[in-house]
């Protein structure tokens, strides 16, 4: 890979921005960011998925799991996601606009998940020494509950700037005619490391919990060091001028941004329709509880089981995309959402054993799968290209917002109806308001086009997020519409 030079013409090469790479080049830098993917899909992984465990084992209410694994992260990442999206289109330095927020919160997160690893300990060790040396009587679960939620917070909070702008990276180092292939590898890399993660890693996690955390720490840490030192940025242009009409600093940028992304209903719905949808997921941090406590399976059975589910989402993914393109995304999520109910009851009502769990978690992988296809192309086709970035942000914002509120509720609930296998119920009534908002989205995609000609409805501000992003959303909005 070269940049910011002209190559020999002896062979093709392909472009973005002001970076040149050769057939070799253009492997390199995606083999180096689907590593980067797979480490980053399992470091994301293990703590919603383990630290419910670890608060379990300290008899934390559900109320508090939900809060803890969901709802705080939910609100960083409601504050957070729009403040270092924009931080990140506007940043210029010596390496890049994208590498320095991957680089430099890594090592962080790394250090909390290694740090959760030892929660337990370190709680404990805390009170006591707060009742040797400060005189102070403190709850030993209280101190542990404590830890970890500060760990989490940590987590999350140094979490949001890659999480925030490792897809934007995509879009400024990959060429432009090979992003669908770039996305669907991704996809099928993330599904993978969700294999992995299932049928190796979970069921140790009785017995091997720590090594758990301070492995995958590790092996974060190492990864995308690696990656953020073999990927270069080319060089961009000086961020734009904030346009005229934006008020006094920084309430006036705040008030642009709201005005642009929720004057407009048909944006609101699609913001909700999404974000509801989203949230019947709020309870499946709940159900590990459903298939060891009621089912009586062990953490090694629910991991193999899951990851049946995880190799029929990749067998799926590649033909689900093929009829995302044939029927336009927004249609086939209509579909999703309407099947994952039926699903959702299924599961509710006939799960009762480990063979009846595999059976109706495949049927319900089914429009899980599909709606993995179709939701990043559906952003792609309905917003506008250029604020993709902001118009994303905003959708996180909302989804983030109804998180925080609705997974303590949904805590709330199981600890009222004192059964796991509600948490079925919850995922198949969200998606039912979703769907009737989602309809009403396509009813304007319609009137602004549909298929052949749709165009976003307009925004008022002329001002440019991300023009790189923008460029590549354009030529997937070509191909899938």
């Amino acid at each position: 890979m070269q940049a910011d030079q002209t190559l020999p013409a002896a062979g093709k090469t392909y472009h973005v921005g002001t970076l040149t790479y050769t057939k070799m080049g253009l492997v390199g830098v995606f083999f180096w960011l689907l590593w980067g993917a797979l480490c980053f899909s399992l470091m994301e992984t293990v703590m919603p998925a383990l630290l419910p465990l670890k608060l379990k084992g300290v008899h934390a209410s559900n109320f508090m799991i939900g809060l803890v694994v969901v709802s705080i992260p939910a609100a960083l990442n409601m504050i957070l996601c729009p403040i270092i999206s924009t931080w990140s289109d506007r940043h210029r330095g010596p390496r890049g606009r994208r590498i320095p927020f991957l680089f430099w919160p890594s090592p962080f997160i790394a250090l909390f998940l290694i740090l959760t690893a030892y929660g337990t300990d370190l709680g404990t060790w805390l009170q006591r020494a707060a009742s040797a040396h400060l005189g102070l009587t403190l709850s030993p679960t209280g101190v542990i509950l404590t830890v970890l939620a500060t760990c989490m917070i940590g987590f999350q909070f140094f979490n949001m700037f890659v999480a925030s702008v490792y897809y934007y990276l995509w879009a400024d180092v990959v060429p432009k005619e090979f992003m669908g292939r770039f996305i669907a590898l991704f996809k099928i890399i993330g599904t993978g490391s969700g294999w992995v993660w299932n049928y190796y890693i979970f069921g140790l996690a009785g017995t091997h919990m720590k090594a758990i955390f301070i492995g995958i720490g590790i092996l974060y840490f190492t990864a995308f060091m690696l990656m953020c030192l073999r990927i270069k940025e080319g060089r961009y242009p000086p961020p734009p001028l904030m346009p005229h009409g934006h008020g006094d600093g920084a309430v006036g940028m705040v008030k642009t941004y709201f005005k642009e992304c929720f004057r407009n209903p048909y944006y609101v719905l699609f913001f909700l329709g999404d974000s509801l949808f989203a949230l019947g997921y709020s309870t499946t941090v709940f159900l590990v509880f459903f298939y060891r406590d009621a089912l009586y399976l062990s953490l090694e059975q629910i991991g193999w089981v899951m990851s049946w589910g995880m190799i029929l989402t990749v067998m799926l993914l590649i033909p689900a995309g093929w009829i995302c393109d044939k029927l336009h995304p927004l249609r086939v999520s209509l579909a999703t959402y309407a099947v994952t109910s039926l699903a959702a009851l299924l599961c509710f009502f006939f799960i009762h054993n480990e063979t009846s769990m595999l059976i109706f978690l495949l049927l319900a992988q089914v429009p899980a799968a599909f709606r993995a296809a179709s939701a990043l192309p559906m952003y792609v086709a309905l917003l506008p290209a250029e604020r993709y970035g902001q118009f994303c942000s905003a959708q996180a914002m909302v989804q983030s917002l109804l998180l925080i509120l609705a997974t303590p509720l949904a805590g709330l609930f199981l600890d009222w109806v004192g059964n796991y296998r509600y948490a079925f119920l919850w995922q198949a009534v969200l998606p039912m308001p979703a769907l009737l908002a989602l309809l009403l989205v396509y009813r304007g995609w319609r009137r602004y086009g549909g298929a052949r000609n749709y165009t976003p409805p307009p925004v008022d501000s002329v001002a440019v997020i991300n023009e790189p992003m923008a460029c590549a959303v354009t030529g997937q909005c070509r191909r899938v519409t």
